[in-house]
């Protein structure tokens, strides 16, 4: 298996991208903070979240396919093991973090007008076909990357 330390940098890595610790020592009032966790619910945040996180573990399998080779079943084992479950702990984290940036952001009339967007016919269009439009981005930015 990979040294610890190895497992403890890609954990300290992971909790870096997905857990942003500065937006929560604000003052918010908790009126914009349930405003801000309805518009994380209408717009399926944990799923895009998860969306991410896939890409993310794909990124890392390869890289560090890449850096360890003949030593595939045991990146996997570290992603499935201990990666991957790393993610779904702090997905909870993250959303209310998410929440908590948000109303810092913006306004709790702000963030009324927002949700009403979100659950507008063109809201919720939006809605439906990110998925779609960050995958196609991501084809797009790796074809760039490429050339």
């Amino acid at each position: 298996m990979f040294p610890v330390r190895i497992v403890a940098v890609l954990v300290f890595l992971v909790g870096m991208i997905f857990v942003p610790k500065g937006a929560q020592a604000e003052a918010i009032y908790p009126a914009a903070i349930d405003v801000a966790k309805q518009i994380l619910e209408v717009t399926n945040a944990a799923a895009l979240g998860d969306q991410f996180a896939k890409q993310i573990i794909t990124s890392m399998s390869a890289g560090l396919n890449a850096a360890n080779p003949g030593r595939g079943s045991d990146v996997e084992a570290l992603l499935d093991q201990v990666v991957v479950p790393e993610l779904h702990r702090t997905m909870p984290e993250l959303l209310d973090a998410t929440a908590h940036v948000y109303a810092s952001t913006f306004s709790a009339a702000e963030l009324n007008q927002i949700l009403a967007f979100y659950r507008s016919d063109i809201g919720r269009k939006m809605i439906e076909k990110t998925p779609t439009l960050l995958q196609e981005q991501g084809r797009v930015a790796q074809a760039l990357v490429r050339r």
